[in-house]
């Protein structure tokens, strides 16, 4: 048996892992694959006496995945923001978030159409692949994650009783696809959304029903030249909720159920030297390692922020279409950790070293640190590709769930992209605002103040979340943490102090072992005098 790794940089999604497997696993002598859409990486063992790694290559490449992706555009004019992204991203001028490329509040409207029909026609793929399997046309492709098939089929009223996986897994396929093309009727997926929240939205008419119903009703709106910006606005909203809790929900539901729902894993990556990382957060292990199999539960990351030790949350919101975009992976997020706020990512744009495992917790601030020592997880939490954004947004619903606080909007957690961002960035970001998120967009202007205020002042009265652009990276974070210390507040929880914490955990453990100390003195520097 040998072994090939090949590197897939058009493999970013979940449906594209599923795509590359079956085509694959349908090779004769292929025995095993293993694919990343995260670090966008094939590795494929196979039998060296029936094939060769140049014909694997081949099929990989006929396929389209080794080359470059092409990136979707809505307009012609978006194509060309996108392109001049790229232009100065590859001169080098964005690492600093100086406020590259002007949008019109029409792109930002084009970027949501454009960004919803991307993300629900990977979810119809993944919807129809997983009907396939079902029926027995999976083509390599097999149901992985049983219970979490059952949890899921349950929770969506799906009969499971004296029925076959395969006989569910049909049913819930059918029904994935009745939610994306529905045309009238509340989106049942957004019966995850912590019920305050829901109950705005049926409030302010923004519940969305099927999400390709709602990203028609945008196209029809933005065609007519007398709408105002204001229901545009408010139909982009309706937009990006439909894509969050419905398209990335299907999505990542899917995906977990068949290729199994992740759990952390090192993987091997080429930066500076070979290194491994560590990926692969689930909602599902989030709740087993914060509280194992018997009390799985939200409750010590809620403690963790309660008493300080994390100070807040900062999700990533999707990818950036130009060049990674050094200034956030590499200036924003290591401040913010210094700041101790935890990151949960998903996408590309990673800074490895801040995944890998305990290695970069001494750059970290010392609360953060305690917590990642003590529960033995790395400061940024990789959930996967950005279809598995419906991981940060279930996780959101469960804080609010489990610690009693009502709604997501009261959570100290902030949004950012940066960059030039994705089309379905900006549909996530504008879902993100819908559920009560505050999100920052870096490295772009709107070309206009009225809109640019009614995006931020008017939502979060609105909504309870809010959009900015903000061209300054520096800024971007004053901005990330005077909001996260705002929220903290109004939970009467105690002031953010960076000194308060980091005398206890693995590293003053150490610390007091290099010593030589007695028993007792070691009790002593470790715990005080009267521990």
């Amino acid at each position: 048996m040998e072994k090939s790794t090949i590197n897939v940089p058009a493999m970013y999604a979940d449906h594209h892992v599923l795509e590359v497997r079956r085509l694959l696993l349908e090779m004769a002598g292929v025995q095993e694959v293993n694919a990343s859409s995260c670090f966008q990486v094939v590795e494929v063992s196979y039998d060296p006496t029936k094939i060769n790694a140049a014909e694997i290559m081949a099929k990989i490449e006929l396929a389209g995945y080794v080359k470059e992706p092409i990136v979707p555009t809505n307009s012609n004019n978006n194509k060309k923001i996108f392109d001049r992204g790229n232009e100065l991203a590859s001169q080098g001028e964005q690492k600093t978030a100086d406020a590259l490329i002007t949008l019109q509040p029409q792109q930002v409207i084009q970027a949501v159409i454009a960004g919803s029909s991307i993300l629900a026609k990977q979810s119809r793929d993944l919807a129809y692949m997983l009907k396939a399997v079902a029926q027995g046309q999976g083509e390599g492709n097999i149901l992985q994650d049983i219970m979490k098939l059952q949890a899921v089929a349950t929770q969506y009223n799906i009969l499971i009783d004296g029925r076959t996986p395969v006989e569910i897994a049909n049913d819930l396929a059918d029904w994935y696809i009745a939610q994306l093309g529905q045309p009238a009727g509340g989106l049942a997926l957004t019966s995850r959304a912590p019920q305050k929240r829901q109950k705005l939205w049926q409030e302010q008419a923004i519940m969305p029903h099927g999400v390709e119903g709602e990203v028609s009703a945008m196209s029809r709106l933005a065609q007519n030249d007398t709408e105002s910006v204001e229901n545009l606005l408010k139909q982009a909203i309706c937009t990006g909720l439909s894509s969050g809790w419905g398209s990335c929900l299907i999505a990542t539901e899917i995906a977990d159920i068949l290729l199994g729902t992740p759990i952390p894993t090192l993987e091997q990556v080429n930066w500076q030297a070979s290194h491994e990382i560590v990926t692969g957060f689930s909602q599902e292990y989030l709740n087993y390692m914060l509280g194992g199999t018997y009390r799985a539960s939200f409750v010590p990351l809620l403690e963790a922020v309660v008493s300080g030790r994390i100070r807040g949350v900062v999700a990533i919101v999707g990818n950036s279409l130009a060049t990674r975009p050094d200034y956030l992976p590499t200036i924003i997020i290591p401040e913010l950790l210094r700041q101790d706020v935890l990151i949960l990512e998903t996408g590309y744009g990673a800074n490895p070293e801040f995944l890998l495992g305990e290695a970069g917790l001494d750059k970290v601030g010392a609360g953060l640190r305690e917590i990642c020592e003590t529960i033995g997880i790395p400061p940024v939490l990789h959930l996967g590709s950005y279809l598995d954004n419906g991981r940060i947004f279930t996780t959101l619903s469960q804080l609010v769930e489990q610690g009693g606080l009502g709604d997501i909007e009261i959570l100290p957690v902030v949004g950012l992209t940066a960059g030039v961002p994705s089309e379905q960035a900006v549909t996530l970001g504008a879902g993100y605002v819908g559920s009560g998120v505050y999100v920052i967009c870096g490295g772009i202007a709107l070309d206009n103040d009225t809109v640019t205020r009614y995006m931020s002042e008017d939502w979060e009265k609105l909504y309870g979340g809010k959009m900015e652009f903000v061209a300054d990276s520096a800024e971007m974070v004053r901005r990330t943490l005077a909001h996260i210390d705002k929220k903290r507040a109004a939970l009467k929880l105690p002031e953010y102090d960076a000194n308060r914490f980091g005398r206890s955990g693995d590293a003053r453990m150490g610390e007091v072992e290099a010593e030589s100390l007695s028993l007792s003195e070691r009790q002593a520097a470790l715990y005080g005098k009267n521990g």
